[in-house]
């Protein structure tokens, strides 16, 4: 394949097919939450990227399953979820136990604010789904959920964890007053610098000045601060899905959890931000969302390109302009996406500067060098992957996308294989190509960032590329050159990287 067969950002139009439904309001800012709005939820659609296990514990495409033992109580525990400003908080799960005796039990407790975990409910024979009040917590929870039991035949599976909580007035981010509409002739058009252009290298317009696609608030989990790296101050967010609000349209439904955010902070004070995200709605129907953004401030502004399936009623995502604001807040990651905004007349023009000194990261993914052959073996990574997320036929090509949900790699250097992120796969007139993005957690304690790209028109090879600290001990990653296999297992791929001939 070309170039152009690869899923590449379009350039855009104004033109387009705008939803009509409820017309919504360009705010300057807003709630972190509608009322009862979702806070936190997890599917197990992708994994366990929300929750860290311990014990007898399977994951599978919608449930996590623990098994008793005699040895240790098995348990999933999730992240930090953080709650900064929301009150009247409930926990709504489903579960169902079997083979228990009496004494043996499925409990589920709560940490708040750091605190030690406490009861709220044991269960034997539970059956369902049962909504909790959960007390008060000021900035942050943890939920865990374990089997105290003794065979691995005695067992509990848990589906849709949801946690839900309300905003009153004076918990906004407008500091209690009313959010306002931002005048006109306060609006911004960013022209971004030509090496991460977005697709939009004559400006990104002011989202405001667009129709509200939709608001979503995205809890997210650990950090990982790479610190400098060739092509800037590299961090890698996770999100914990979402729930999509205030939707002028019929795309709604939640974004599953497990994506991660890629930011790049330059010296001179610009970011580019890159995020994927997979939105299921409500009758199942799953969207590719991918983000593109920069900023000269604290938010950054995104242009979205979504792939939804050529045959449903989502395919007029495929036309028009969407343009985004991504705020980082205490409760997490917010998104305000507009459709089709317009550059005006008085808008003020911001042009995002540039820092040449630094090597430039690539929207597409690199091809791999003609006639590149497999030398000495770097590392070998057993990945485990979570049930497929299919698009199916979209305006690229069709589009498939397997989470990501850890593992182990060991070679020249060891460690784990972070939960979060996918490999994203496209298939166009039949041949196949992949592009994996996650990150790795070595013995010591460094983050590495791992996009191993892969072109099976052209090659049985994949090309990983490696980012990690310049000041670290792991910086020859940067600049060498690898090869790689991947070999399909029953849960998880077995990765294996050679310097490059």
């Amino acid at each position: 394949m070309n170039d152009t067969d690869r899923s590449r950002f379009p350039t855009y139009s104004a033109a387009g097919r705008i939803r009509r439904g409820v017309v919504g309001l360009a705010l300057a800012c807003t709630a972190p939450y509608a009322v009862s709005d979702v806070l936190y939820q997890e599917h197990f659609t992708g994994g366990s990227a929300g929750f860290s296990s311990e014990g007898r514990v399977t994951v599978n495409n919608g449930y996590a399953r623990l098994h008793g033992s005699f040895s240790a109580t098995s348990s999933i525990t999730s992240e930090v979820i953080r709650t900064k400003g929301a009150s009247g908080l409930s926990l709504t799960y489903s579960r169902e136990t079997s083979g228990l005796e009496a004494g043996e039990s499925l409990i589920a407790e709560v940490s708040v604010d750091g605190g030690a975990f406490t009861v709220l409910e044991f269960s034997r024979d539970a059956s369902g789904s049962t909504t909790l009040s959960l007390p008060p917590a000021e900035s942050e929870l943890r939920l865990r959920f374990s089997l105290d039991a003794n065979t691995y035949f005695d067992r509990a599976e848990l589906r849709s964890i949801v946690l839900n909580g309300e905003v009153g007035e004076g918990n906004d981010d407008c500091g209690g007053a009313p959010c306002e509409e931002p005048p006109t002739g306060e609006r911004t058009t960013i022209v971004p610098d030509s090496s991460w252009d977005c697709g939009m290298p004559d400006g990104i317009p002011d989202p405001s000045s667009g129709e509200l696609l939709f608001t979503a608030l995205l809890p997210t989990g650990s950090v990982k601060d790479l610190g400098q790296t060739p092509y800037g101050q590299r961090s890698v967010v996770t999100v914990n899905g979402g729930r999509l609000n205030d939707t002028s349209s019929d795309l709604n439904g939640s974004i599953q959890s497990g994506a991660l955010d890629f930011n790049l902070a330059l010296p001179s004070g610009a970011v580019e931000h890159e995020s994927r995200y997979t939105i299921r709605t409500a009758d199942g129907t799953q969207v590719y969302m991918r983000n593109c953004g920069v900023a000269d401030g604290d938010n950054v502004r995104f242009v979205a390109d979504f792939e939804a399936p050529n045959n449903s009623s989502l395919n007029w995502l495929h036309q028009g302009t969407y343009v985004g604001v991504r705020e980082q807040t205490d409760a997490g990651v917010r998104l305000s996406l507009y459709q089709n905004p317009q550059p005006g007349g008085n808008d003020q023009v911001v042009t995002t500067p540039s820092d040449n000194g630094l090597r430039q990261q690539s929207w597409d993914c690199p091809a791999l060098p003609a006639g590149a052959d497999s030398g000495n073996q770097i590392l070998q990574a057993r990945v485990g992957i979570g049930g497929f997320q299919s698009i199916g036929d979209s305006k690229y090509g069709s589009r498939r996308i397997i989470p990501i949900t850890g593992g182990s790699f060991s070679g020249d250097f060891a460690g784990e294989v972070n939960p979060g992120g996918a490999d994203y796969q496209l298939t166009v007139d039949g041949d196949l190509s992949l592009e994996a993005r996650y990150t790795l957690q070595t013995s010591d304690g460094e983050t590495i960032v791992v996009r191993n790209c892969g072109d099976y028109g052209n090659s049985s090879l994949t090309r990983p590329l490696f980012e990690a600290s310049t000041s670290g001990k792991y910086a020859w990653l940067n600049d060498k050159g690898f090869v790689g296999t991947i070999t399909p297992g029953l849960s998880s791929v077995t990765i294996t990287v050679f310097d490059r001939q």
